[in-house]
């Protein structure tokens, strides 16, 4: 089920503390609603939890990029989450590398609550890149 999301254009997935006001996560539902890009939104407990295969599968199977957001470093409610996301934010550079992927293709980013304007820019910042970049090679039938 988590993989038929992720098969859209380009995966936002953000953890439910970073955006756990409700404020912050109507703001992340507008920028993907006015997007011109086709933005999957997916909530989870902690960014530290998304093991590199969920990442890769996405990308292999089409999803045109993945952009992870969580904690700010210190501001970890699990503590060890953020530093987690952060290794496993390593292998995965790795793996795209190995599987001829851009490495524009995944973002890892630091992003709090009272941050909406940061989302936006960043976000709107990685559609640009992956428009730049083209259609996930993946994705294209032959």
């Amino acid at each position: 089920m988590l993989l038929d999301l992720l098969r859209s254009a380009e995966v936002l997935v953000t953890t439910s503390w970073t955006f756990v006001v409700e404020n912050s996560y109507r703001l992340i539902q507008n920028v993907a609603t006015n997007s011109t890009a086709n933005i999957r939104i997916i909530r989870t407990v902690c960014s530290g939890m998304i093991h590199p295969n969920i990442i890769i599968d996405a990308l292999t199977q089409g999803a045109d990029g993945v952009l992870l957001c969580g904690c700010h470093p210190g501001n970890c409610r699990s503590r060890e989450g953020i530093r987690k996301a952060q290794d496993r934010a390593e292998a995965i550079e790795l793996l795209l590398e190995d599987f001829g992927l851009e490495p524009e293709r995944f973002r890892l980013e630091h992003i709090s609550a009272s941050e909406g304007p940061k989302f936006a820019r960043v976000v709107e910042q990685m559609t640009e890149e992956l428009t730049a970049l083209g259609p996930n090679p993946y994705g294209q039938t032959p």
